[in-house]
């Protein structure tokens, strides 16, 4: 059998971290952190060309039929084109459409109608893409 110390007469005694060193490397994991969170924020910015969309509800009129009704945040001038999709309870998409959104404006909102081959439980957006020709911000 293994004495209690074997790990120790292995692989050596560790001495502990002195106040001062758990102190440099606690202050040094913050101002990783902070780094870290601050290129995010940069990186968020410098990307304000960016679609977003938000499912506001969903409404399953029949087998046969879904309403979505979303809001898509993008830049003023950009036209988007977004993917709305229907899905059954396993998650197969049984209905989908492709709406274009106009240049104009900065917030978009729509309610739209998704023909389906058989009973959805759920209408979402799958994609919001900026549309070919459309020029990005700054470019038009």
């Amino acid at each position: 059998m293994a004495s209690p110390n074997a790990a120790a007469d292995r692989y050596g005694n560790r001495r502990p971290l002195s106040p001062r060193s758990r102190l440099l490397l606690a202050l040094a994991g913050v101002g990783v952190l902070v780094a870290l969170t601050l290129a995010f924020f940069l990186w968020q910015r410098a990307s304000g060309d960016q679609v977003d969309w938000t499912v506001i509800g969903y409404d399953v009129r029949s087998d046969s039929q879904v309403v979505v009704d979303f809001t898509v945040s993008k830049p003023d001038g950009t036209a988007v084109s977004c993917r709305v999709v229907a899905q059954d309870r396993t998650m197969t998409v049984v209905g989908s459409r492709d709406v274009d959104l106009p240049a104009a404006g900065s917030q978009v909102r729509r309610s739209v109608i998704v023909p389906t081959r058989s009973l959805a439980v759920l209408g979402t957006i799958d994609s919001c893409v900026r549309r070919r020709g459309s020029p990005a911000p700054g470019e038009g």
